[in-house]
This record gives structure tokens, C-alpha cells and sequence, in this order.
């Protein structure tokens, strides 16, 4: 497999379906649509996966990732408020900046890292850090960056 995006009908096609799902207020806490986000991806592409837990994720700590960790939810560890906060300070100003479109958006950024990476974990990994390293600003950007180029490859360039 190459590391160049399939910008074919079909590949354009299935980056929608897939952004569109994404953009679903239920995704990230619906396991059923997160399958189907898996099943599109390898009945395209075959199997491989990219854990983008830790760079792309939105809102806490889930229980099947960090067990305990939603017990006494009022209480969080300083780990998960630390997280919390992190992910308040990168994604504040992309709530501000793409207001209505957040979500729609956000589900393109993912997807699209998605595309770029799947079977290239040990790139992806290569970039998450040297993003990491920027600090919150920097992951914002980079979101930012997936999301406009999503748009430009979904409007054909």
C-alpha cells in the first residue's frame, strides 16, 4: 500500500460516509458506528489499524480504554483532569473558529488522519510526536490542517 490518499470517486466517496458518521453527536460513544467505520475502511483497504486515541481524541477518559476511570466522575485523577484540560485547550479555539461546522469538521480532520495513516502506524507515530512536541498549538493546527485538506480533496483539489 502506498501513502498516497486514494482520490478516486470511490475513495472520496467513502471519506464522506465515513465524515459523516463521524459527525454523529453519538460517535465516540456508539460502538455500533465505530464498527461500521471499521468494516468501510477494511472492506476498502484491508486490515490495518491506527490508534488515534491520543492525538484525536474529544472529551475524557472512556472506561473500556482506562477502567476506573469513570467511577466517581465527579472526582477526576489528576491524570484525566490533566487530559481533560488538554484537549479543552487544543480544541477551545476550533470550537470558536468553526462554530456550527465543529463537528463536521472534526469528523473530517479524523477521517481523514485516518486515511493518511492506516497501515503507516510507525509514521503516524513519527508525526504525533513531533506535533506533540508543539504543544496544544501545534495539535490544533494539525487539526486544522486535516480538516481543510479533507475539504479540498472531497471538493476535488
Amino acid at each position: 500500500m502506498d501513502n498516497e490518499p486514494d482520490s478516486s470517486p470511490a475513495g472520496n466517496a467513502l471519506r464522506e460516509e465515513v465524515g459523516l458518521i463521524m459527525a454523529d453527536p453519538e460517535w465516540g460513544r456508539n460502538k455500533a458506528l465505530e464498527a461500521k467505520v471499521d468494516k468501510l475502511y477494511k472492506d476498502k483497504y484491508g486490515e490495518g489499524k491506527v490508534d488515534l486515541s491520543e492525538g484525536l481524541t474529544v472529551g475524557g477518559l472512556d472506561e473500556e480504554q482506562h477502567p476506573g476511570s469513570t467511577e466517581d466522575a465527579g472526582v477526576a485523577s489528576p491524570e484525566e483532569a490533566e487530559a481533560r484540560a488538554r484537549s479543552d485547550v487544543i480544541l477551545a479555539p476550533l470550537r470558536d473558529e468553526w462554530g456550527e461546522q465543529y463537528e463536521t469538521n472534526f469528523a473530517l480532520a479524523r477521517g481523514e488522519a485516518c486515511e493518511l495513516f492506516i497501515g503507516h502506524e510507525g509514521i503516524f507515530k513519527e508525526v504525533a510526536d513531533r506535533i506533540a512536541e508543539c504543544g496544544p498549538k501545534g495539535e490544533t493546527v494539525a487539526l486544522k490542517f486535516l480538516a481543510e485538506l479533507a475539504q479540498l480533496r472531497k471538493e476535488g483539489g
